[in-house]
């Protein structure tokens, strides 16, 4: 998630939240999920967690298919 271009009084607050991942780039550290009762927090979480896996397994699976060839 991409911080915003809002400038804190405090420049600690924007260090310490921030991570500096290319020249104009700056990534937040954390992020909240709000929301009411059954508006889909947890199903955002279950296709977050679906993407990770799948992508860590296809890896591994085109490397398994290079070695047998």
């Amino acid at each position: 998630m991409v911080a915003a271009g809002i400038k804190s009084r405090d420049k600690s607050i924007r260090c310490n939240n921030t991570i500096c991942a290319a020249r104009d780039l700056k990534l937040l550290t954390s992020a909240a999920i709000y929301g009411r009762n059954a508006s889909g927090k947890s199903n955002l979480i279950s296709a977050l967690n679906f993407m990770h896996e799948f992508v860590k397994s296809s890896a591994k699976d085109t490397q398994a298919s290079k070695n047998s060839r």
